[in-house]
């Protein structure tokens, strides 16, 4: 599974605070140093995610999401979750069955695990559409819930 994103919890309550003009044009370094996950912090997770089998791609400038990829093992194994192949329009992909589960030593910087699947967002007439459907509605009908307006 490629481009996985394991996004970060920020760490300063302000950036949220309209009136603060700490916060105000700052660079990505600028922001990371402030409200980031420490260097340490960052450290241990890219670490973590080598140790389970994943490949570290990318850490942004602003310590906020990493970019990592790995197989369908270390996906289930590490995320205790299963990775089931789904047929939608003929086409396979593969997407998690169930919730993940996070490593409780981690939770405090880890807000969550974004795009566990290779479905792509659908473009219809310059506007990107996405629709939330369960695996239900995929099994059922794979190609009206993906692709229906409703």
């Amino acid at each position: 599974m490629e481009h996985i994103i394991l996004l970060l919890r920020p760490e300063a309550a302000q950036q949220h605070d309209p009136q603060s003009s700490q916060i105000k044009f700052l660079t990505l370094e600028q922001y990371a140093a402030r409200f980031g996950v420490s260097q340490n912090d960052l450290a241990k997770i890219t670490g973590w995610l080598g140790q389970h089998g994943f490949q570290v791609e990318e850490v942004t400038a602003n310590h906020r999401p990493i970019v990592f990829s790995g197989d369908a093992y270390a996906v289930q194994d590490t995320f205790k979750t299963e990775v089931k192949q789904y047929s939608v329009n003929g086409e396979v992909h593969h997407a998690n069955s169930s919730d993940l589960q996070i490593m409780a030593a981690l939770a405090s910087v880890m807000r969550g695990v974004v795009k566990l699947h290779d479905f792509q967002a659908i473009l219809f007439a310059g506007f990107v559409g996405h629709r939330r459907c369960t695996r239900a509605d995929v099994d059922r009908e794979p190609y009206d819930a993906l692709f229906s307006s409703g």
